[in-house]
Protein backbone atom coordinates (compact mmCIF):
# COMPACT_ATOMS: atom_id res chain seq x y z
CA UNK A 1 0.00 0.00 0.00
CA UNK A 2 1.52 3.43 -0.82
CA UNK A 3 1.76 5.90 1.44
CA UNK A 4 4.17 7.63 3.85
CA UNK A 5 4.21 6.81 7.16
CA UNK A 6 2.56 8.84 9.74
CA UNK A 7 5.65 9.70 11.58
CA UNK A 8 7.24 11.21 8.31
CA UNK A 9 3.76 13.02 7.51
CA UNK A 10 4.12 14.73 10.49
CA UNK A 11 7.86 14.91 10.28
CA UNK A 12 7.34 16.75 7.14
CA UNK A 13 4.24 19.06 7.59
CA UNK A 14 3.52 19.57 11.22
CA UNK A 15 0.62 18.53 13.04
CA UNK A 16 -2.24 17.35 11.57
CA UNK A 17 -5.43 19.50 11.79
CA UNK A 18 -8.47 17.75 14.33
CA UNK A 19 -10.20 16.61 11.00
CA UNK A 20 -7.51 14.32 9.90
CA UNK A 21 -6.36 12.91 13.52
CA UNK A 22 -10.17 11.99 14.23
CA UNK A 23 -10.64 10.00 10.94
CA UNK A 24 -7.52 8.61 11.34
CA UNK A 25 -8.08 7.49 14.92
CA UNK A 26 -11.51 6.32 13.71
CA UNK A 27 -9.85 4.35 11.24
CA UNK A 28 -7.07 3.16 13.26
CA UNK A 29 -9.87 1.84 16.24
CA UNK A 30 -11.49 0.30 12.84
CA UNK A 31 -8.77 -1.56 12.07
CA UNK A 32 -7.38 -2.74 15.91
CA UNK A 33 -11.02 -3.89 15.95
CA UNK A 34 -10.61 -6.30 13.27
CA UNK A 35 -7.37 -7.15 13.73
CA UNK A 36 -8.65 -8.46 17.41
CA UNK A 37 -11.60 -9.83 16.07
CA UNK A 38 -9.14 -12.61 14.35
CA UNK A 39 -7.77 -13.12 18.40
CA UNK A 40 -4.22 -11.14 17.06
CA UNK A 41 -2.86 -8.62 18.41
CA UNK A 42 -0.84 -5.94 17.17
CA UNK A 43 2.32 -5.63 19.43
CA UNK A 44 3.86 -2.63 18.24
CA UNK A 45 1.46 0.56 17.17
CA UNK A 46 3.61 3.74 17.02
CA UNK A 47 3.82 6.17 14.39
CA UNK A 48 6.51 4.77 11.96
CA UNK A 49 3.70 1.53 11.60
CA UNK A 50 0.94 3.31 10.30
CA UNK A 51 0.88 4.53 6.68
CA UNK A 52 -1.17 7.47 5.64
CA UNK A 53 -3.24 6.92 2.50
CA UNK A 54 -5.78 8.79 0.50
CA UNK A 55 -8.50 6.19 1.66
CA UNK A 56 -7.39 5.31 5.13
CA UNK A 57 -5.15 4.52 7.80
CA UNK A 58 -3.19 1.30 7.16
Amino acid sequence: MPGPTLADTVEQHGPLPEAPVLALADGLARALRAVHACYLIHRDLKPSNVLVTTTAPA
